[in-house]
């Protein structure tokens, strides 16, 4: 990249937060950009070494634990089995999405105490999932500040329509008693003042945003790979501004 006549390189990403409905896209999105050239996700998206942390992830693994629990002890504290046993109505919804960003955070933070420059080579995904529980201004502020500091968030905006849709045409439904949660009063649009992109200050951390329509056709990403390099590139823009303090329009969360 020049500016100003003087060769500019591009930074890179150490977490990117890919947040929206059940059912948006995030994964197929995710996982698309995870599996491309190596070269042709860093030059052209301004991702390293890639790898993927999931709330849904998480969640399971406290589905798991409740089995046991209840194996040993009758006791449940996260879920119930639905009707065909088939999958799980949560318990304490606000509290589990809670307790699995810190998970998430911790593990991120156990990684780079393990591995000496670990964002110097590795690029996070962090899918998450809210709504009128555990809204994402109270997620986000349950991340540690060296894990917000570079990281960006891109959003998939699409119908509570199309993502009920999608959920009914994807393997892993959510059942339908949880999926009503995430689409009451969703804070984002508060969070991010209507704006299509930005900045928002977790703790006067500023972490660029984008918001994208993903209700077009997901079947093939191929076909609009040029829009989301187009996106990166304004977030990698964004993080390598320095920011000193908030204007009107950006959203201050303290944490």
């Amino acid at each position: 990249m020049i500016l100003n006549g003087t060769k500019f390189k591009m930074p890179t990403f150490n977490t990117v937060f890919v947040l929206g409905y059940p059912a948006a896209g995030k994964t197929t999105l995710i996982n698309h950009l995870m599996e491309l050239p190596q070269k042709t996700r860093l030059d052209n998206f301004g991702i390293k070494e890639p790898s993927l942390l999931t709330d849904y992830a998480f969640m399971e693994q406290a589905f798991r634990i409740d089995n046991a629990l209840f194996k040993v002890s009758k006791l449940r504290l996260f879920s119930d089995r639905n009707a065909d046993h088939t999958g799980y109505i949560t318990r304490n919804l606000d509290t589990l999405l809670d307790m699995t960003s810190v998970l998430i955070s911790e593990e991120i933070s156990f990684r780079i105490a393990k591995q000496h420059a670990f964002f110097q080579h590795n690029t996070v995904f962090v899918e998450l999932c809210r709504g009128s529980v555990s809204p994402y201004s109270k997620t986000l502020a349950l991340f540690e500040d060296l894990i917000l500091n570079g990281a960006a968030i891109l959003y998939l905006s699409v119908t509570e329509e199309e993502a009920k849709r999608r959920n009914l045409t994807r393997e892993r439904q959510l059942p339908t008693e949880n999926f009503q949660a995430f689409f009451d009063e969703s804070d984002w649009h508060t969070l991010t003042n209507g704006r299509p992109q930005g900045d928002i200050f977790i703790r006067g951390i500023p972490i660029p945003f984008v918001s994208i329509d993903y209700s077009v056709s997901i079947e093939n990403l191929t076909e609009i790979e040029g829009e989301l390099v187009t996106v990166f590139n304004s977030l990698r823009t964004s993080i390598s501004k320095p920011t000193l303090a908030s204007s009107p329009t950006d959203k201050v969360v303290n944490g």
